[in-house]
């Protein structure tokens, strides 16, 4: 008789009894942890579906709220602009133990004066986030940047906020695509008076 590699139940063409009930275990779980894998895949897939953010509606113009005052603000929605921009004019910026340049205020502590149109106004303590240069063909302009958080019916978010006087401005703030990116969908036809 010669040397095989197989078991003998293979040389023979029938399975042993001993074998069959094995086989029969084995795939019997191999069929109850495919059932469970499926249950568990097809219920992650529903909670993920269910959990998927759909961009909201968003007019022209919207009412903000800044969250550290409570003070609405109105906006100017526009995708054109990369940032965020509040109305900071003279003496509404306080940054503690100020430095002569700007990139040795990023990182000290400040206070903000948030105001609307109706002429409510809060001071908040707030920090220098970093500063941005905004050139045009006659000078350049530095504006400190601070993170304030946002609100928008229910939505909330901290956003980053350059300051700058807006004061020959329709709007004391200007919606930027880092609040809209992915959150809103803009509707032009649409105010700040809408509800969505």
């Amino acid at each position: 008789m010669g040397f095989s590699c197989f078991p003998a139940h293979f040389l023979v063409g029938r399975p042993t009894a001993r074998h069959a009930g094995s086989m029969r275990n084995k795939l019997h779980t191999l069929l109850v942890a495919f059932i469970v894998l499926a249950v568990v895949s097809f219920v992650t897939a529903a909670a993920n579906f269910k959990s998927i953010k759909r961009p909201g509606i968003i007019g022209a113009t919207a009412g903000i709220t800044e969250l550290n005052s409570g003070i609405a603000i109105k906006a100017r929605v526009d995708t054109g602009a990369r940032m965020t921009s509040l109305h900071c004019g003279d003496g509404d910026l306080e940054i503690i133990d100020a430095s002569l340049t700007a990139e040795e205020n990023i990182g000290k502590s400040a206070r903000l004066r948030v105001a609307n149109d109706a002429g409510e106004a809060i001071w908040i303590d707030t920090y220098i986030d970093s500063y941005t240069e905004v050139r045009n063909s006659e000078h350049a302009e530095l504006r400190y940047c601070v993170v304030l958080p946002l609100s928008y019916h229910g939505y909330e978010q901290p956003t980053l906020v350059s300051l700058n006087d807006r004061s020959t401005m329709s709007q004391r703030m200007l919606l930027g695509r880092n609040f809209l990116s992915g959150n809103f969908v803009v509707d032009v036809t649409l105010n700040s008076t809408d509800v969505h």
